[in-house]
């Protein structure tokens, strides 16, 4: 069995989201396994960096989509808690070589990006591909705009328009983004898989 491990850092929510609709449009993958990774929250002086509305935001937006796809598709999501890299891999270890995408949202926090680059170059010894989809939580993809030769740091709102207007067509009610996509038509979790890797002693430690 094939399985593509999602692992969705910024992007809790059902419609509109490009990660769900690509794997579960992909015959190759017979089974996916939804995760979310909670990390760290406290600097190192043990003072916490997130406030208290942004972590309930944050639960509530997790329970909300484990509701969607618990009565619309009878799957689940698993949070974990801990390092990304230590959680990954444990996880990989754990479903063995079933697992064959490790699928997620790009950051644009620098700590994050570096975070996903550790974790591709950690998984590629054992041949599994990671896939980072752009632009989902922002109009533009930043990447491609920040490699392009004639970027430069935006320093006023005239600058971004310059931006916005190379990458996007206008209409008459200003700049023309993509249709929201809507929820995928299926999401295939195998819930022995998804019972199994919960109760893993190798991830049971995070979960």
């Amino acid at each position: 069995m094939s399985v593509a491990i999602v692992w969705l850092r910024g992007l809790l929510r059902l419609h509109d989201n490009p990660i769900l609709n690509w794997v579960c449009s992909n015959d190759e993958i017979d089974s996916i396994v939804p995760i979310f990774i909670i990390e760290e929250f406290d600097d190192e002086g043990g003072n916490p960096v997130v406030g208290g509305n942004r972590m309930r935001f944050l639960y509530e937006s997790i329970l909300d989509l484990d509701k969607g796809l618990k009565e619309q598709y009878d799957s689940t999501i698993l949070v974990f808690s801990g390092n990304p890299r230590d959680v990954i891999t444990s996880i990989v270890q754990s479903l063995d070589s079933d697992v064959k995408l490790l699928l997620t949202d790009y950051r644009s926090e620098p700590k994050m990006r570096v975070e996903i680059s550790d974790i591709e170059k950690l998984l590629k010894p054992s041949g599994l591909e990671t896939i980072v989809f752009p632009a989902v939580s922002t109009i533009l993809d930043i990447e491609e705009v920040t490699r392009s030769q004639t970027y430069k740091n935006p320093k006023s709102s005239r600058d971004i328009d310059a931006i916005m207007r190379e990458y996007l067509d206008e209409g008459p009610e200003g700049y023309m983004v993509s249709e929201p996509s809507p929820k995928p038509v299926e999401v295939r979790s195998d819930s022995r898989t998804l019972d199994t890797l919960a109760s893993h002693a190798g991830t049971s430690d995070y979960h």
